[in-house]
């Protein structure tokens, strides 16, 4: 027969042996269990484990953050142009997309008389086949009321904007003509990623005015 002992503090039985004495796996059994801890060569494995697997994804994070960036430049380009044309049909005036090479920047704005003009001529090219002047007409550009307007993500720029097959890339800045009878200057850019991972072509229908991406192959 088992005699029990009870704890002034705890106010609970403790079985006692036949002998008086607490066994040993009785006091394991109240301490609680032994606990093991980790070793610092476990701790270390697990660190590096986890260093290799974010080495490993890294690279996909980036490209996949770069690609947005170019996803959102082609798309803002994009809608800028769709802007010109559909201010350009409802208002029954020309209006001009302002591209900054340099700066990367682009808006919508009216343009002047002479391309309201040639719209009506049903030859979007007419007005466009006098080339922006560089630096004199730069004055002119900023004077002109702008609407919607956009700029290149960080990381990108303008490597070609060209307009009735010449290239302006130079210039200081370049209008892209959109008429009321939904045609628009015949002309593209190239975006390109300053780190050469990739590049964008949108190219402008002459006959339809609308703006579309294309596909360009990597040099």
């Amino acid at each position: 027969m088992k005699l029990l002992n009870r704890d002034p503090l705890n106010r609970c039985p403790v079985p006692k042996s036949r002998g008086g004495q607490i066994s040993g796996s009785t006091v394991q059994r109240f301490n609680g269990s032994t606990r093991g801890a980790f070793t610092l060569i476990e701790i270390m494995v697990v660190v590096a484990i986890i260093g290799l697997i974010a080495a490993m994804g890294i690279p996909s994070i980036v490209s996949s953050v770069q690609k947005e960036g170019m996803r959102k430049a082609v798309s803002d380009f994009k809608d800028v142009c769709a802007e010109a044309r559909r201010e350009a049909i409802f208002k029954n005036q020309a209006m001009a997309v302002i591209i900054d090479p340099a700066k990367g920047t682009f808006s919508v704005t009216s343009a002047p008389a002479d391309e309201s003009a040639s719209a009506q001529t049903n030859n979007p090219n007419a007005a466009a086949d006098t080339a922006p002047v560089p630096s004199s007409s730069s004055t002119q550009s900023s004077s002109w009321e702008k609407m919607t307007s956009g700029q290149l993500p960080d990381g990108f720029q303008f490597e070609m904007v060209a307009r009735s097959r010449q290239d302006f890339t130079d210039y200081e800045w370049v209008k892209f003509c959109f008429y009321p009878n939904g045609t628009a200057d015949e002309a593209f850019v190239i975006i390109l990623d300053k780190n050469g991972i990739g590049r964008s072509r949108i190219n402008i229908d002459f006959a339809t005015g609308i703006a579309e991406d294309v596909a360009v192959d990597k040099e």
